[in-house]
């Protein structure tokens, strides 16, 4: 019940305001993997922006014109499946493990781009 996936960003794609600064001082951004069952160049999955739960919310009362119109999602990189056992199962997050985040997208930070 596993899957390695192996994937390339390109890091200058990535919006600032979109970086989470942890109480514990980490960074954090959040992406999402979609896995394909066709390839393209050996390529099978794509490294997209994540969503905020609001867009994601706002996205499923859409009809479908709207849906063709709504926001572009930025495409990060290209991954593929490397391994997997034939089986990923889909879990659930538990509320209660959440990380606190801070959101400090209009301070100063320190990474290389």
């Amino acid at each position: 019940m596993a899957s390695i996936i192996t994937a390339s960003i390109d890091v200058t794609k990535l919006p600032k305001e979109k970086f989470e600064k942890a109480e514990n001082g980490k960074v954090w951004y959040n992406f999402t993997i979609k896995v394909y069952d066709e390839s393209k160049w050996g390529k099978n999955a794509m490294v997209i922006d994540s969503q905020t739960k609001e867009q994601n919310d706002a996205y499923k009362s859409m009809n479908k014109a709207e849906k063709q119109e709504h926001i572009k999602k930025i495409k990060l990189g290209n991954a593929r499946v490397v391994w997997t056992d034939g089986t990923i199962n889909k879990f659930e997050k538990e509320e209660d493990q959440q990380p606190a985040v801070v959101n400090n997208s209009n301070q100063e930070d320190d990474l290389p781009f």
